[in-house]
Parts: structure tokens; C-alpha cells; sequence
């Protein structure tokens, strides 16, 4: 019984190491919070450790719920009210962390478009100053 509180102990940790590797790739990527934002080699070994933690979350909840599959009855999950609350954590913190990564993506979206934006609209009014004073 200790076996089993102390696995699930480590995997609501390694459930929310996605979430934290998110919030610091999101953070050294913020040009607000860093001075110079992050280059692609920090970024590159930052979404090769989110794969392998994800990974290692499926294989965790495969063993978890292989049980209850070859069952075809939720039983050996619904014994120990501890796998149904590390499955509600890892459901709730998957989906927050997506919520995250939509948010940065949203963000650096708009910020590209602010740049190319302002990037076209002087040499806009150059040309339209330059036409102006060619009448």
C-alpha cells in the first residue's frame, strides 16, 4: 500500500512537468520577461523534454488503465481512489497546458502581425509622402 501511494505520489509530479516545461519555454520566449528571447537550440531541447515527458505520462497511464481494458470493466481502476484522482490531475493539467500552448501561439501570432504590419505601413506613407510631393 505504501508501493502505491508513493507511485502515485511521482506521478502527479511527472504529470506536471509538461506544465512547467511549457510555462518556462513560455518565459524565456516572453521578450517582457527576458531581455533576449530564447534561441532555437533551448527551444529544440525544450520540446524534445516535453515529448519524452509526455511519453513517459502515456506509458504510466497505459500501465494504469491496461487493467480496466483487459477487464472490460473499470474495477481495477475504481479500487483505489487514488487512480481516479491522478487521472482527473492528469486530464485537468493536459488541458490546461494545451490551453498554454494555445495562448503562446496566439501571442506570437499577434505579435508577427504587428511587426509586419508596422512594417508595411511606413513604407506606405513614404510612398504616399513621396507622391505628394511629386504633385
Amino acid at each position: 500500500d505504501l508501493f502505491q501511494s508513493l507511485r502515485n505520489i511521482l506521478a502527479v509530479g511527472l504529470i506536471a512537468t509538461p506544465f512547467a516545461l511549457v510555462i518556462v519555454l513560455y518565459m524565456l520566449n516572453d521578450e517582457k520577461t527576458v531581455g533576449v528571447t530564447a534561441g532555437m537550440l533551448a527551444n529544440a531541447t525544450g520540446l524534445l523534454l516535453l515529448a519524452i515527458s509526455w511519453l513517459s505520462i502515456g506509458y504510466y497511464l497505459y500501465d494504469m488503465i491496461e487493467p480496466a481494458v483487459e477487464a472490460s470493466s473499470f474495477a481495477p481502476i475504481s479500487d483505489d481512489p487514488a487512480n481516479i484522482l491522478v487521472l482527473i490531475f492528469t486530464f485537468v493539467i493536459t488541458t490546461l497546458t494545451f490551453v498554454l500552448i494555445g495562448f503562446f501561439m496566439q501571442e506570437k501570432w499577434m505579435l508577427r502581425k504587428q511587426r509586419m504590419q508596422s512594417e508595411i505601413l511606413p513604407q506606405t506613407s513614404e510612398n504616399a509622402s513621396g507622391a505628394a510631393e511629386r504633385d
